[in-house]
């Protein structure tokens, strides 16, 4: 039961010698009646605010000047929300860095992605397996690792952090064994 339930009757909520006589479902009013016997309603949805004589319309300034009321109450509510919005889309936004995951919809995937790089004209790109090191990749294409590090598109690579599926771009035409057979 609410705090203020005992408060919440006609005798205190409508003005001195008001008293509600009936409930149109249809409409959604409360009909009440003052001493000398005119009939009000309330507003549709209501049951004590705005009261108009029974059959009273609004002017069309009037119609205006509510929905523009409305209009600057929407928008300020709204003003009001933004900055909690603002606070979940930083607190998302810093989790999934966190997580590394793809966006959603792009199949979200705890597996790390391959990289792809833009290696110089004669060099392709292979990915970092378990257990590959920068010179062991340098000694099956036949160069050194400062060699393989000077390899347009190896710039930013680091040989002590290596991670699996990272790219690396090495010499077109040698590996494995094609490197040990041109010894």
């Amino acid at each position: 039961m609410g705090r203020w339930t005992d408060m919440d009757d006609d005798e205190r909520r409508l003005p001195e010698g008001m008293e509600r006589v009936g409930y149109d479902t249809d409409t959604e009013r409360y009909t009440f009646r003052d001493t000398d016997g005119t009939l009000y309603e309330s507003a549709p949805g209501s049951r004590y605010g705005d009261i108009q004589p029974v059959g009273h319309r609004y002017a069309p300034s009037e119609v205006r000047t509510r929905n523009a009321r409305t209009y600057t109450d929407y928008w300020e509510s709204i003003r009001m929300f933004m900055p909690f919005a603002l606070m979940v889309l930083v607190f998302l936004l810093v989790m999934f860095k966190l997580v590394d995951m793809d966006w959603p919809g792009s199949g979200m995937t705890w597996a790390p992605r391959k990289e792809v790089l833009n290696c110089a004209n004669g060099t392709t790109q292979v990915q970092i397996e378990t257990g590959d090191t920068c010179w062991q990749i340098a000694e099956n294409y036949g160069i050194s690792v400062e060699e393989l590090k000077a390899i347009g598109g190896n710039e930013g690579v680091k040989c002590d952090k290596l991670r699996i599926l990272q790219g690396i771009c090495v010499p077109d035409g040698k590996g494995e064994g094609e490197a040990e057979e041109s010894r």
